[in-house]
């Protein structure tokens, strides 16, 4: 239950990320005015449409196909008829059909072994989702060689794809385009990326064999084993579907066609129930409470499949589900559901195929819920290109206003076609978003996969070492926006900290400003774990509603892993604009400055790290800084006595006007007797301009 309670607490801080956030600042910077502005008459005319839609999938004779229009369609939403609708056709017209090769053409086209033309489609966005955590391994490898043929086949025509891999943590491996070499480049650097495999599902026949050699001693004993692997398959299910539904969000602003190609090979709705096959109704019976946890348990995964299914029908995306491993053979002794044993003798075991059917059943009720297809038993990549390639082939958009309709419900979908010999494929269920449930999914989306966002504006996120204190670093975490050229600006910022793929802290607030360029910066002390984390900022600025997001990775040193260590280095360069710094307004502070961006020689500048020691170490260390670039300018030397003390942090300051143009490295060596025990370097760049107003001391 305490790993349920985590991944509960991330959906929280992602949805609360921009929610209702703290604190609002507005800058009382002084500005130098233009000669004449524009008068303020305080009136502003927003006009908003809304528009519910339904992809309809329309198969049949193919000269009757692409001919329909709105009278041959009747619509039931939530079991009333639909009167009023417009409908949209997205098929090739019969007479572009004709262009291509029939009787003896078609006839030795077939002959000489040439591949039939792909139907043209309507300009298709697609999302190909690996979720590694439910993938067998030659799944894993078969997945990515069918996605290969899908980008070849599918992303033609106008159409875009993006990859997004779910292991440890959710990954954008190619962002949204319509390069196939990208694409294909992204797939390879996927393939070799040990950091995206996950090894949980191709262990399942171990822990199945494990919970049978328990029930040869004692099946009390196998129960609870049966149990705990049961309630730990739950936890990755609905953290992994809760990734998916929020990642599902990056598809929001964009035109049907929506398609998401979701590979997986033991996702199940009922998670872990598998576990139980073993056991006949009397065993689970007289096992009591831990085998009717499981069974609740289990019962309760559907609950996060039909969040996924909720935001598919808000959305109106489409999934074609792919079990990727293909025909497996049985190989573990287990009862059937629906068998008899007594506590001591359990009926002559079967082989094992619940689990496969469980998997399998799920992926196809998530496909046929959205209007999909589910691809099952390792069915060849060209084969499932083509079935997708035909239901985008003759698409049929149903449009409608969605005001009269409860919002935030999932509402059943009947569409039927008046002309005979056709049929119609369609989602089951819809959902008419609110405003504020859209908001959530966009800001959701930008946390979980902030490398698939646009950002047009520039946001940066880092941190300012300051101490440690009791096995945790301490820091101060920024996110800011450098300024923009809004007349006037209000943004929500918020960062989280992301370690082995948890939020671990998190910190959100609202500033304000009323003229143009001038950044607004929100600021945090947190502290940290030794180790690897993330920190993930996203950015909305209300009046526009525009999202940026960004993520950083680091590291702090472990410190009994050398005989000293460096952590992070931060850049700052001091700027005027809206701060809020833990809470309190301020109209000035450092701004941090990131690998790629480019310092002003007018500005004085500070270097700041932090310098540590292992614990069975002692006596004092000299910390060795200097700038190099065409030539080396050291700082003063530093030496460190750390006394029972485990880190220090050292600044240094460079004033305006000392650098010139060009290339650096801040270098940092630290020597023990004279001895070199730690090293690390910051790059940077630096480019003239005339003197900024905000430069300063800091």
């Amino acid at each position: 239950m305490r790993r349920r309670r985590i991944a509960a607490t991330r959906t929280i801080v992602a949805v609360a990320l921009l929610g209702a956030l703290p604190g609002s600042l507005t800058s009382e910077e002084p500005r130098p005015a233009p000669a004449e502005q524009p008068r303020q008459l305080g009136l502003a005319e927003r006009v908003e449409a809304r528009l519910a839609q339904i992809e309809v999938t329309v198969s049949g004779p193919r000269d009757l196909v692409s001919t329909l229009t709105k009278d041959d369609f009747e619509v039931w939403i939530n079991r009333a008829p639909l009167r009023e609708f417009t409908v949209d056709r997205l098929c090739q017209p019969p007479e572009a059909e004709r262009e291509e090769p029939r009787g003896e053409a078609a006839a030795a086209r077939r002959q000489e072994g040439r591949p039939a033309p792909a139907p043209r489609v309507a300009a298709t966005n697609y999302l190909l989702y690996f979720d590694q955590g439910h993938l067998t391994m030659a799944g894993r490898q078969t997945a990515i060689e069918m996605a290969r043929d899908l980008v070849r086949t599918l992303v033609r025509d106008g159409g875009r794809a993006m990859i997004v891999s779910n292991a440890a943590e959710v990954r954008v491996v190619a962002p949204l385009t319509s390069n196939q070499d990208a694409l294909l480049a992204s797939l390879e650097q996927l393939e070799r990326d040990r950091d995206q495999w996950d090894l949980y599902a191709e262990q399942e026949t171990h822990r199945l064999a494990r919970v049978q050699e328990a029930l040869e001693r004692d099946a009390r004993e196998a129960i609870g084993l049966a149990r705990t692997f049961q309630a730990e398959e739950r936890w990755r299910q609905e953290k992994d579907l809760t990734r998916l539904a929020m990642v599902l969000g990056q598809f929001a602003e964009l035109d049907p066609p929506k398609v998401v190609l979701y590979f997986a090979d033991t996702m199940r709705a009922n998670a872990g129930e598998h576990y139980l096959s073993f056991f006949g109704p009397t065993v689970l019976e007289s096992a009591g409470t831990a085998a009717q946890a499981a069974r609740t348990d289990a019962f309760t995964g559907s609950l996060p499949l039909d969040r996924v299914l909720h935001q598919a029908a808000a959305l109106g995306i489409r999934f074609y589900t792919v079990e990727a491993q293909g025909l497996t053979a049985p190989n573990v002794g287990t009862e059937s559901r629906g068998s008899v044993a007594s506590l001591r003798n359990p009926a002559t075991p079967g082989f094992n195929t619940v689990r496969v059917r469980d998997a399998q059943n799920t992926l196809v009720s998530l496909a046929l819920e959205t209007g999909g297809r589910a691809f099952l038993n390792g069915v060849a990549g060209s084969k499932v290109a083509q079935r997708i390639l035909e239901d985008l082939g003759c698409l049929y958009l149903v449009s409608f206003d969605p005001s009269r309709f409860p919002e935030d419900r999932t509402l059943p979908v009947q569409v039927k076609l008046r002309r005979p010999k056709l049929k119609a494929q369609h989602r089951g269920l819809i959902v008419v978003q609110s405003a504020s449930s859209r908001l959530t999914a966009r800001l959701m989306s930008a946390f979980s996969a902030p490398e698939a966002s646009r950002n047009d504006v520039p946001l940066l996120a880092g941190l300012i070492p300051t101490g440690y204190d009791r096995g945790r670093f301490r820091a101060r975490v920024q996110v800011a926006v450098p300024g923009t050229a809004l007349p006037g600006s209000a943004w929500d910022l918020g960062v989280s900290v992301v370690t082995s793929g948890e939020v671990e802290s998190s910190a959100s607030g609202h500033i304000a400003v009323s003229g143009p360029g001038v950044p607004v910066v929100l600021e945090r002390d947190m502290s940290f774990a030794p180790g690897p984390f993330e920190l993930v900022a996203v950015a909305r600025e209300s009046r526009t509603d525009q999202i940026v997001s960004r993520r950083i990775e680091a590291e702090w040193p472990k410190l009994e892993s050398s005989l000293a260590a460096l952590g992070p280095i931060a850049v700052v360069q001091r700027a005027v604009g809206a701060f809020l710094r833990n809470g309190q307004k301020k109209n000035s502070g450092p701004l941090i400055r990131q690998e790629a961006d480019v310092l002003r020689p007018d500005v004085e500048t500070a270097f700041i790290g932090i310098v540590c020691r292992s614990r069975d170490q002692s006596g004092p260390l000299e910390v060795d800084r200097r700038l190099v670039g065409d030539t080396e300018a050291p700082f003063e030397k530093m030496v460190v006595d750390l006394g029972s003390d485990r880190c220090a942090v050292f600044q240094d300051r460079v004033v305006p006007g000392s650098m010139a143009e060009g290339s650096f490295r801040y270098s940092v060596r630290v020597l023990d007797r004279g001895q070199e025990v730690a090293r690390a370097e910051r790059s940077f760049v630096v480019l003239g301009g005339s003197p900024s107003p905000n430069s300063g001391g800091l």
